[in-house]
C-alpha cells in the first residue's frame, strides 16, 4: 500500500498505475449518467428492468453522458473524476486496496494574474447576499451560485473576478448574456459600470491574440465546437485562473459539457437562477463538472398579479405527431389574425397606461409581423421593438437602450431570449401566449417583470385563454408548479373561478381547494 497523489486539474486525476482495474470500472459506472422522460417510463411494462435493451430504442430514453474517463496527462495515464466531485474522487482513491493515504496537489498554472488588476468602484454598493456569494466561491473554489433572475448574478461574477485578480473567462450560451457582463464591467449609455476596467481589458475573444490580450475574455460555448475552435481551446485551456459559466443549468448538452470539462481553472463557478432541467437528472452533469450549489441568495421580489385575456379560435393538437405537432400548433396560434389583433390591442392599451409589456413568441417571422402591426396601429416607428437571436449585433444595444429609457413600450421577442437574455428592470407586464410547459424556463420568464423599481406599475402576468386542450395542460403545469409556489401571485376571486373553469377543460385539475382563503 502507498500514498497516492491526486492532481487537481480540469478534473481530479488519479494515477492508473496505483489503483486496480475494479476501482476504475466502478468509478466509470458511477459517473455514467442515463436520462429518461419519466412520464413515458412510468407507463412502460419494463420499468423495473431499466436500463435494458428495450430502453435503447424507446423514445423515453433521451441519452447518456460519461463524466469520468481515462486520460493521458504529461505522458502518464490517469482516471479523471469530474472537477465538481472532489470528495468523491478522494473517496474512490481511498477505497482502493493499494492505497494507504490520499493527497490532492494542484495542477493549475501558476501565473494567471490579470495584467492590470480590475477593482470595483467605490460607488458600487453590493447587497449582503452578493458579498456572501463571493465569499462562498473563495471558500469552496468550485460550485454553483443560485440567485433568482434579476438579482445581480453578473455583479456577483464580476466582483469575484475583481477580488481574485486572476485572468478570467466567462462562458455562456448566448452572446446577449455576455453583453450583460461586459456592461457590468464597463457600463453603457443606460447603465453605470461597476468596475474600473478599461475597454482594452475585457472583450469578446475570437483568436489566440484576443485571449492573450484580455484580462476578462467573453466567449460562447459554440465557438469551441468547430475544429478551429477545438484547436484554440487546446491552447487556452490552462490560461485562466477563474472560469464563470452563466446559466450553468444549460450545460448538460453533450457538446457544451465537453467544452466546459476541458478548462483547467483554479476557480470554477456556475451562475443560475433556476438550477433545474425539464429532464430532472440532467442537472447532475452540471454538478459533476462544476460542483454542488454552494450558496443560495434570498432576494426580495415583487409579487405579480394575474389577468386573463380571452382569445378567438379553437385549436387541435395531434399528440402522436411529436415536435412537428407542437411547431404546427404554435404557428397556427401566432398566425391567427384575429387572435394577434386581440393581443396587440390589449398590449397597446396596457403600455399606454404605464406598463412596459413583454410578448414572447417562437417564430422570427411572427416577431417581426407583430412588431410591425403594433407600430402601424399607434403610428409610431419604434413604439414596439423586436428581440431575437438574429437581430444584428449593432442594433441590439440600441433596442435595449430604448426599452430601459422607456422610449419603446413593448418588446416582442423570442421566448427563450426574453426569459434569460434581456435585462430590462422596467418591464412590468408579461403576456404569456406561447405553448410551453417547462418549469425552470417559466420561473425565469415570470421573474423578468418582478425586479423592484421605484414608480414601477404593479407587475402583471397575463394568460391568453386559448381554446386548446394541449394549451390548457401546459398552462396548468406552469401555473401550479411554477407561478403559484415560487411567486405567490395575486389572484382575484373572479380570476380564480375563470381559471378553474379554463384549467378543468372537462377534467378536474385537482387543485380547487388551493384557492380557499387566499
Amino acid at each position: 500500500m502507498s500514498e497516492i497523489k491526486i492532481i487537481s486539474e480540469a478534473g481530479f486525476l488519479i494515477p492508473l498505475s496505483q489503483i486496480t482495474k475494479e476501482t476504475v470500472e466502478s468509478a466509470k459506472k458511477a459517473f455514467h449518467r442515463r436520462f429518461y422522460i419519466e412520464s413515458k417510463c412510468k407507463k412502460c411494462p419494463y420499468l423495473e428492468d431499466r436500463h435494458s435493451e428495450n430502453c435503447d430504442n424507446c423514445e423515453g430514453f433521451v441519452g447518456a453522458r460519461a463524466t469520468a474517463k481515462t486520460v493521458v496527462h504529461k505522458g502518464k495515464e490517469y482516471l479523471s473524476i469530474p472537477r465538481g466531485c472532489r470528495d468523491k474522487a478522494i473517496k474512490i482513491a481511498s477505497k482502493d486496496p493499494n492505497v494507504s493515504s490520499v493527497r490532492v496537489v494542484s495542477g493549475h498554472k501558476a501565473n494567471q494574474e490579470m495584467k492590470r488588476k480590475i477593482s470595483l468602484l467605490e460607488s458600487c454598493q453590493m447587497r449582503p447576499y452578493q458579498l456572501e456569494a463571493v465569499q462562498a466561491i473563495f471558500d469552496h473554489r468550485r460550485g454553483i451560485i443560485k440567485s433568482p433572475p434579476r438579482s445581480g448574478k453578473t455583479l456577483i461574477g464580476a466582483a469575484f473576478a475583481c477580488e481574485a485578480g486572476l485572468k478570467t473567462i466567462i462562458l455562456a450560451h448566448q452572446r446577449e448574456w455576455l453583453s450583460n457582463f461586459k456592461e457590468t464591467f464597463l457600463g453603457s449609455a443606460t447603465q453605470q459600470g461597476f468596475t474600473d476596467a478599461t475597454p482594452s481589458q475585457i472583450g469578446f475573444a475570437r483568436n489566440l491574440k484576443d485571449f492573450e490580450k484580455y484580462d476578462v475574455c467573453l466567449c460562447t460555448f459554440n465557438q469551441f465546437f468547430s475544429e478551429k475552435g477545438k484547436g484554440i481551446l487546446s491552447q487556452i485551456r490552462s490560461m485562466f485562473g477563474v472560469l464563470i459559466g452563466d446559466e450553468i443549468h444549460k450545460t448538460p448538452a453533450l457538446a457544451t459539457s465537453r467544452v466546459l470539462a476541458q478548462f483547467n481553472a483554479r476557480y470554477v463557478v456556475g451562475l443560475t437562477g433556476t438550477p433545474a432541467r425539464k429532464i430532472t437528472d440532467e442537472i447532475k452533469i452540471a454538478h459533476d463538472l462544476v460542483g454542488p450549489i454552494i450558496y443560495t441568495s434570498k432576494v426580495e421580489q415583487l409579487r405579480p398579479k394575474v389577468l386573463l385575456l380571452d382569445t378567438p379560435g379553437k385549436y387541435e393538437y395531434n399528440t402522436r405527431a411529436g415536435k412537428a405537432a407542437l411547431t404546427s400548433l404554435q404557428s397556427k396560434l401566432e398566425n391567427n389574425k384575429a387572435r394577434k389583433m386581440k393581443i396587440i390591442k390589449f398590449a397597446i392599451n396596457q403600455a399606454r397606461s404605464g406598463h412596459l409589456v413583454m410578448i414572447p413568441l417562437t417564430r422570427v417571422q411572427s416577431i417581426l409581423e407583430w412588431t410591425r402591426a403594433i407600430n402601424e396601429l399607434v403610428e409610431r416607428k419604434a413604439y414596439a421593438v423586436p428581440f431575437y437571436g438574429g437581430l444584428p449585433k449593432d442594433i441590439r444595444p440600441r433596442v435595449i437602450e430604448r426599452l430601459r429609457q422607456f422610449k419603446s413600450r413593448i418588446v416582442v421577442g423570442n421566448i427563450g431570449m426574453l426569459s434569460t437574455g434581456l435585462n430590462i428592470p422596467r418591464a412590468s407586464m408579461l403576456i404569456d401566449c406561447c405553448v410551453t410547459s417547462n418549469i425552470p424556463n417559466s420561473e425565469q420568464r415570470f421573474a423578468r417583470i418582478l425586479t423592484p423599481l421605484e414608480d414601477k406599475p404593479q407587475p402583471v402576468v397575463v394568460f391568453t385563454m386559448d381554446d386548446c386542450d394541449f394549451m390548457r395542460k401546459c398552462r396548468r403545469n406552469e401555473f401550479w408548479n411554477s407561478l403559484i409556489p415560487v411567486y405567490n401571485p395575486i389572484v382575484s376571486s373572479d380570476i380564480k373561478s375563470r381559471l378553474m373553469e379554463y384549467f378543468s377543460g372537462g377534467e378536474s385539475s385537482g387543485k380547487a381547494d388551493f384557492f380557499k382563503d387566499r
